[in-house]
């Protein structure tokens, strides 16, 4: 059988989020995955909510470390690659860009890990100072990887959502606002 309408795969026509700018799919996607990552410092931060133990560190700077610096490079990585991702569908975008995020977050963090240990002067053991060497960056990769993917990826779906709920809604109120008339 042959399809007389074909269509590419992805969004469909006339959807808001094609039509946005870079800028407006950055700020969107990073807003979406702040909103994500500081949702999952939260709910991480009430887990060990009554507990003294030092062991509690989703409290504080380390929660908005963890929700706004990777907010910022998924919004840099939208404004790259965004247009690039729209001719898929929504929930492939999700995944291909959470893939993408802890990517971009791995590299940033080892070339970060690669200036340390270039700008170091080296530690002796009888200072007191540890150096976790080169691994380091690796090692919390291992850890944060999959927290990274998931505020990437649901960051990227909650913008195209809410593009999409936004724009429905703008078209609704355009098309109500002459229709009681009459001529």
């Amino acid at each position: 059988m042959v399809d007389l309408h074909q269509q590419e795969p992805g969004l469909p026509n006339g959807h808001p989020w094609l039509a946005l700018s870079r800028w407006g799919m950055a700020w969107r996607v990073g807003i979406g995955a702040l909103c994500v990552g500081m949702l999952g410092s939260l709910l991480l931060a009430l887990t060990g909510f009554g507990v003294t133990a030092p062991g509690v560190i989703f409290a504080g700077q380390p929660a908005l470390l963890f929700g706004v610096l990777p907010a910022a490079i998924f919004g840099g990585l939208a404004a790259v690659l965004g247009p690039w991702l729209r001719r898929y569908y929504p929930f492939s975008q999700a995944l291909i860009f959470g893939f993408l995020g802890v990517a971009a977050c791995t590299v940033i963090l080892v070339v970060l890990d690669v200036a340390d240990q270039l700008s170091s002067t080296g530690c002796l053991p009888e200072d007191g100072c540890a150096r976790m060497g080169f691994g380091s960056s690796f090692l919390v990769i291992m850890f944060a990887g999959l927290p990274l993917a998931l505020m990437a990826g649901v960051g990227l779906a909650l913008a195209i959502q809410v593009a999409g709920v936004a724009g429905r809604a703008a078209s609704s109120v355009g098309s109500c606002s002459g229709s009681g008339r009459s001529s």
